[in-house]
């Protein structure tokens, strides 16, 4: 997940995923961010936030929110996250943010029931207990929030 090399696809995450990304870590607070969304020419039509919260299976302590067996898992269940709520580029993957026992997955969509719905179906399909919400953020201030952290 973090630091592995992905082949690029089109659909979800609005650039290739190895020049597109960037992560910021700060004791048990990891966050990877999607820089490409800065320049999205039609960000305004992605209006609003879906976050996906998944918990962590067995969360690692202190600085190491992440224990190996999650790697798999949580690589297999964004995947099929990004393929589902991306196609039709309907929402964009924005942010990856690992915290409190919990990984958040955080999409903009042009459709955001529609977007719950799908990211409900996938959780359901891979045996994930997850939470799924949103807000509208025409602003992207959510996302903006994220991109300042050094």
């Amino acid at each position: 997940m973090f630091g592995r090399k992905r082949a690029p696809r089109p659909a979800g995450d609005a650039g290739l995923q190895d020049r597109a990304w960037s992560m910021v870590e700060s004791g048990e607070l990891l966050v990877r961010r999607n820089h490409a969304l800065a320049t999205l020419p039609d960000r305004a039509a992605y209006a609003d936030f879906l976050l996906v919260q998944v918990p962590l299976r067995a969360p690692g302590a202190g600085d190491d929110p992440l224990v190996p067996g999650d790697f798999a898992r949580l690589d297999a269940l964004e995947d099929a996250l990004v393929a589902e709520l991306g196609e039709g580029d309907e929402s964009v993957l924005a942010l990856v943010i690992t915290r409190e026992g919990r990984r958040r997955f955080v999409f903009y969509t042009r459709d955001r029931a529609a977007a719950e719905r799908k990211a409900a179906s996938v959780t359901a399909q891979l045996g994930e207990e997850a939470d799924h919400g949103g807000s509208p953020d025409p602003e992207w201030g959510f996302y903006q929030r994220f991109m300042a952290l050094r």
